[in-house]
């Protein structure tokens, strides 16, 4: 591995390290081994997870952008295995190369499959012992035992694993001649079709209606490959029962004391209940399966993963009994608790591949391409700051700030030069948004037709018109000013049309100057109006 990139991938890693051993050390020794087969679960959510609240930039976009700077085809991906210290966690971090023709979910299936033989008792194969997963979890490239169970329920699925006839107890044998599934080229898509087949099953099973399908295995797969909102799974789910879901309570918690409620409001609570349960299991086999073990989706949390709470709650106060119940017990309940449905999800390049779609800004985030400027990827990696971030709890900062370009105009009507303002524009702002922010000041008519032009005379080459205008090719809802590609002391000149009730035309024309061209700041909401001269500060 290139020593610059394995560099920068162990300064992202370690600000997983750094804040789990400041949890690891102040805890128990009971609370020690509950945490340590849930490693990768937990590191699974910090991978997906926002480092700014609502900002989408998360570890894993962050490895995704470095293997697009060193360009690193195949993608090198992480995965993180805990070697046990009395008083810290010392971790092992392998980058595994991820591609269609060599994805390493086939070597493990493979592997698993070879350490069935020649019989293999699973007890039962929803519960699998650890005395069973973990020896496996140790030879495979995630180093954990939920992992094999997937690739155990997968085997039996394809029908490489044959339950043999016995009571009490469920024995599988290994199909004697895998070498049509193992040398196929189409082993990977049928690994994928397999893995939305056992997501519908187990999705409609929570349901307790006899042959109900509400998530067919389409649906799930149309849903991943077009990446519908996780949003769209809850609708779904409300408009097949016929329920809006407007009319559900807001509740912060639910009651303790049920007595003397309506039957209505049980009847929403169970609702409520019912998709806290669901997004649980969307996450354990869909976004999970897509995302960390085929890595063909890269899900988004937009909260920050704060070790203290997210740990450290889940082990103090989930009902491990109660929600083993709730579950049917598909695995124990602890595991459950760390499974939690993403706010939204794109494709990754993988994905890309896999589904042969064109990236577009619905199903790929570029986050390097729209945001940061790579030229010179060191204050990427201002992790000390990041660090004292995730300590204090601090959402609101950022561990580096982006590079923003920010166009400093002064507006004036071009026949007073008196009625003026001074107005910061990020680059990424559209021309649209700009005129609506100076409506507010010189009070525009929002609805008129008007124009942006680099020209004093107006043309539809070099102009960029108002959306009601759609017959003009360029839109300023959909440019901003980095397409005008102006410099300092350019001016871009706004005309605005006014229709008299004589039906008589009248333009006015503004100016705007570009005073200056600087680097913004992250935490100033674009554009933003710096000084307004005299007239319209005594308005």
């Amino acid at each position: 591995m290139d020593n610059d990139y394995k560099k920068y991938c162990d300064m992202l890693n370690e600000q997983f390290v750094e804040p789990f051993n400041e949890f690891y050390k102040n805890a128990d020794e009971k609370m020690r081994k509950q945490i340590q087969p849930y490693v990768n679960n937990i590191y699974r959510r910090w991978n997906y997870s926002a480092f700014i609240e609502n900002a989408y930039l998360t570890p894993a976009s962050v490895n995704e952008m470095l293997n697009h700077e060193f360009n690193r085809e195949p993608s090198l991906l992480p995965t993180v295995t805990l070697q046990e210290q009395p008083q810290f966690a010392n971790f092992k971090f392998d980058y595994t190369s991820y591609s269609l023709q060599n994805h390493p979910i086939i070597a493990d299936l493979l592997t698993v499959f070879e350490l069935c033989q020649p019989i293999i008792n699973l007890k039962n194969i929803e519960q699998v012992p650890n005395e069973v997963l973990s020896p496996m979890a140790q030879v495979v490239h995630i180093n954990d035992s939920f992992y094999v169970l997937f690739l155990l329920n997968l085997l039996v699925e394809l029908d490489l694993l044959i339950k043999l006839p016995s009571i009490h107890t469920e024995n599988y044998q290994p199909k004697k001649d895998v070498s049509d599934f193992f040398d196929s080229p189409d082993i990977f898509e049928i690994i994928v079709d397999t893995t939305v087949k056992m997501a519908a099953r187990s999705l409609n099973a929570l349901f307790p209606i006899e042959n109900i399908t509400v998530f067919s295995e389409e649906y799930l797969y149309k849903s991943i490959k077009y990446v519908a909102n996780t949003d769209d799974f809850f609708l779904t789910l409300f408009e097949f029962f016929g329920i809006n879901p407007s009319d559900l309570p807001v509740l912060d918690a639910f009651p303790n004391n049920l007595d003397g409620v309506s039957e209505k409001f049980l009847f929403d609570l169970s609702i409520i209940s019912g998709t806290y349960i669901l997004g649980m299991m969307l996450d354990k086999f869909l976004f999970t399966p897509f995302g960390y073990y085929l890595r063909i989706i890269r899900p988004f949390y937009t909260r920050p993963f704060i070790f203290e709470e997210d740990v450290a709650e889940v082990l103090k106060n989930f009902e491990l009994n109660n929600m083993s119940e709730k579950l049917g017990a598909d695995g124990d309940g602890l595991e459950m608790a760390f499974y939690a449905p993403c706010s939204c999800f794109h494709l990754t390049d993988l994905g890309i591949e896999y589904f042969q779609v064109e990236r577009d800004e619905n199903n790929y985030l570029d986050i390097g391409g729209q945001s940061f400027n790579f030229s010179n990827i060191a204050p990427l990696f201002e992790f000390a700051m990041f660090s004292q971030v995730r300590t204090a709890k601090i959402p609101q900062r950022q561990m580096f700030e982006p590079e923003i370009c920010v166009y400093s105009l002064k507006v004036q009507y071009s026949k007073d030069s008196q009625l003026w303002l001074n107005i910061d524009v990020s680059d990424t702002t559209d021309l649209h948004t700009l005129f609506a922010e100076l409506s507010h000041y010189f009070d525009f008519n929002i609805n008129a037709k008007y124009v942006f032009s680099l020209t004093e005379k107006e043309s539809p080459f070099t102009g960029y018109f108002s959306p009601n205008q759609p017959q003009m090719p360029k839109s300023a809802a959909k440019h901003n000013l980095a397409d005008l590609d102006v410099d300092d002391g350019q001016t871009i000149f706004l005309y605005i049309q006014q229709v008299l009730p004589s039906k008589k035309i009248i333009k006015y024309k503004w100016l705007l100057e570009v005073e200056s061209i600087h680097s913004g700041k992250y935490n100033v909401a674009y554009p933003e109006v710096t000084k307004l001269c005299k007239a319209l500060q005594e308005e």
